[in-house]
């Protein structure tokens, strides 16, 4: 039987601790026509080490310039044969048989997108005894009708989810159509390509019976955790652009109220440390929906949580504020 080859492009920057675990989850699917790319990005650590012990795996190794994630997923698509495309990051892990259930059910296919169940776990903890999350149980569904999965996604119905960028397999076609990563981006670099590349879908394909296991820190290492004007910035600029794929998608109507309660909660986790982007993602919460009431707030402790949601979410920032500041 003829099977497509299964491009898995893993970017690397100092890796060291995981990157085996993760190269052998790659090399263990039980798909067998596939292409492990490992791209470095300018590791200062053993990663390049480690790598080079998995050539006679028949992984495949380039190396660049410290770039970033972005820059190095573009020059795994750029470098890749595959008609398939798994993403993989240097820390987390494959299910050994996600490829193949998945392309079971989407290899006939250009225009579907698969997605596999998502475990969140952390650093210390064995994935193998961990669940997905009952949100991600309630969200992850196939559907004819992306945009409203995304919607979805992003909180239209209460609490919104995350899908790690290894949840997904897609073909090359819907590659093209989104086009590349954005090197632009510090934070949300993924939530904004998956955002092109779903819309450009047909049909999400969800296959329950496989994990994607995501990495979590304690220390809060991650990229994700950032909260400086930087990563700030980027959120921001990533929500403008995720608005704009919908807008060439849809009218505003249909994902007006979703994206102000995005900027709404954005402008409070800036407040006050950076308050003229705070300003501007409220204006900008506003402006797509002027009826807009935030749900309730989830700002950090009982005492926080109660002065947000019945004195004033600024004022319970700034106490925040104050008290990481004592510390």
């Amino acid at each position: 039987m003829h099977q497509d080859l299964v491009s898995i492009i893993i970017p690397t920057y100092n890796a060291e601790k995981n990157l085996a675990e993760t190269i052998k989850s790659a090399i263990n699917q039980t798909w067998k026509n596939k292409e492990i790319i490992l791209v470095d990005d300018g590791s200062t650590d053993r990663s390049l080490t480690i790598a080079n012990q998995f050539s006679e795996n028949g992984l495949i190794i380039i190396s660049q310039k410290n770039k970033g994630a972005a820059a190095a997923r573009n020059l795994g698509i750029k470098k890749a044969k595959g008609n398939f495309f798994q993403f993989l990051d240097a820390d987390d892990l494959l299910s050994p048989n996600k490829i193949e259930l998945q392309m079971k059910e989407i290899s006939a296919f250009t225009g579907k997108i698969s997605l596999s169940n998502s475990i969140h776990f952390f650093e210390d903890s064995d994935p193998l005894t961990c669940s997905p999350s009952k949100t991600d149980v309630d969200l992850f569904k196939s559907t004819k009708e992306p945009a409203d999965f995304l919607l979805n996604l992003y909180g239209r119905k209460g609490n919104g989810g995350i899908v790690p960028i290894h949840a997904w397999l897609m073909h090359r076609g819907l590659l093209d159509k989104a086009g590349y990563w954005n090197e632009s981006l510090s934070l949300d670099d993924d939530g904004e390509y998956f955002c092109r590349v779903v819309l450009a879908s047909e049909e999400v394909v969800f296959v329950q019976h496989t994990n994607a296991y995501y990495r979590k820190y304690k220390s809060n290492k991650s990229l994700s955790a950032q909260n400086n004007f930087k990563a700030f910035q980027s959120a921001y600029k990533t929500l403008n652009l995720k608005e704009e794929h919908f807008k060439k998608y849809k009218g505003k109507d249909f994902y007006a109220k979703t994206f102000a309660a995005s900027y709404y909660k954005l402008g409070i986790q800036c407040y006050p440390k950076y308050n003229t982007l705070s300003s501007q993602c409220i204006e900008r919460a506003k402006y797509l929906d002027q009826k807009y009431k935030h749900n309730k707030q989830y700002i950090g402790g009982r005492i926080s949580n109660y002065i947000a949601n019945n004195i004033s979410w600024k004022l319970a920032r700034h106490l925040q504020n104050i008290k990481s500041t004592i510390k």
